[in-house]
């Protein structure tokens, strides 16, 4: 992988420059109060669960409050403007009538990928989250079931067809342009050429986005009924051939995902949270009668760019006995 590669799959979801998170919120704030929405069900739940609960409520709004003292140490542009809980659902809730947008840093020619405000929830949640409060509130396991009934919402809209305006419209207000525009399809080859295994590369070097991915260039959207659909999309016949796919030895990566954390002689049972932390084979396999099996085995913890392919595949031969999903 080159240089200009890895450059761009650091920056991962959220950009880490606080002042381009700072700018991206303004807009979100403007484009909010341009667009009012009444709040969606599961937002309005949110709402009435923290104004119901008195430790829940000053939890939150501490939340907020630290984060806001923390933003003030830092050398952004312009003094940060505080955001309370009220405004975090207002602008949450705008959200919920979006899709996520290919963000660009930079202007004119100086213009260069930052993979994009993937996840927009995280650029509001970047601050309160990372603070004394925000572990509280969000180590509360109703907080979490509310945020997975809003994310299912959203989903929704990023099935839909109305999700598909990312895919053909600039948005110079916001530094984003559209994913099938000729700068960020050449981004996504550019991804697609430089993450292959010890085979020759079978991606010829004049090759395009539509010569690697299944679309149709002939259509506006490329052939993709929505969001969902173009961020899973799949690659041409003998693009991405398996390496020894008879080979039980070999594990082959199952998306275009780069390591994170490899962890060896993993534990059946450990103090567990997702990142940076010790791993639990019962907590990540719901304490399933065949956890122990795999106790002193190995955790490959893989991290996937915002330009990459991110269609699943089984990385290793074999029968699917149990499939469940996991909270």
């Amino acid at each position: 992988m080159n240089t200009k590669t890895k450059t761009k799959r650091s920056l991962g979801w959220v950009t880490k420059n606080h002042v381009e998170i700072e700018q991206w919120i303004q807009k979100l704030k403007e484009s909010a109060k341009n667009n009012p929405h009444a709040l969606i069900d599961p937002i309005q739940e949110l709402k009435e669960m923290v104004y119901t609960d008195p430790v829940l409520y000053a939890n939150v709004q501490g939340m907020f409050a630290e984060a806001h003292r923390y933003k003030k140490r830092t050398p952004l542009a312009w003094e940060p403007e505080p955001i309370n809980f009220e405004e975090f659902l207002e602008l949450l809730n705008a959200i919920m009538y979006t899709a996520p947008q290919a963000y660009q840093k930079g202007k004119g020619d100086s213009q260069e990928p930052a993979g994009m405000i993937g996840f927009p929830i995280n650029a509001l949640l970047a601050w309160p989250m990372a603070t004394d409060f925000g572990y509280d509130v969000f180590s509360n396991s109703l907080i979490n079931q509310q945020f997975k009934k809003i994310l299912t919402h959203w989903a929704k809209f990023l099935v839909s067809e109305e999700s598909r305006y990312v895919l053909v419209e600039n948005d110079p207000a916001n530094n984003a342009i559209a994913w099938l525009s000729p700068d960020a399809q050449e981004e996504m080859v550019e991804v697609a050429k430089s993450s292959l295994g010890p085979e020759p590369n079978p991606i010829s070097v004049d090759a395009g986005f539509a010569d690697i991915f299944e679309c149709d260039p002939k259509d506006k959207y490329y052939g993709f009924k929505c969001w969902d659909d173009f961020f899973t999309r799949q690659f041409r016949e003998g693009i991405r051939p398996v390496y020894e796919p008879d080979n039980d030895n070999i594990i082959v990566n199952a998306c275009e995902s780069a390591p994170l954390g490899v962890v060896k002689d993993v534990a059946l049972s450990a103090k567990f949270w997702l990142k940076c932390q010790t791993y639990s084979l019962e907590n990540m396999l719901n304490f399933d009668e065949f956890a122990p099996q795999f106790a002193g085995g190995t955790v490959y913890q893989a991290f996937l760019s915002a330009l990459s392919f991110h269609r699943w595949h089984s990385p290793v031969n074999g029968t699917i006995v149990k499939a469940y999903v996991v909270n």
